[in-house]
């Protein structure tokens, strides 16, 4: 996994989310998010500790893209139900 994968500054589309590293997910709520660390994510990534500081100096600023891509993720999920339902 590249760090692109990780870092991108584009609102993710539905496609672009099951590109999203859901492994950091998956670590934070299998460890915890105080008991992962930038180098466990950066173990699982295939990235050196360093690529990934360069982006996340640190878990917390991870941790808020992770949120921030899956609620964004969310809302597209259901703006396109809500537009497949049309009007009641």
């Amino acid at each position: 996994m590249s760090t692109a994968a990780i870092v991108s500054n584009n609102a993710p589309s539905v496609s672009a989310t099951a590109k999203q590293p859901s492994f950091v997910r998956r670590l934070f709520a299998n460890r915890g998010f105080r008991a992962t660390s930038l180098r466990d994510i950066a173990d699982e990534a295939q990235i050196s500790k360093a690529a990934l500081y360069y982006h996340f100096p640190n878990t917390a600023e991870l941790s808020e893209r992770v949120v921030i891509q899956s609620l964004d993720a969310l809302v597209q999920r259901v703006a396109a139900d809500v537009a497949r339902a049309g009007t009641p």
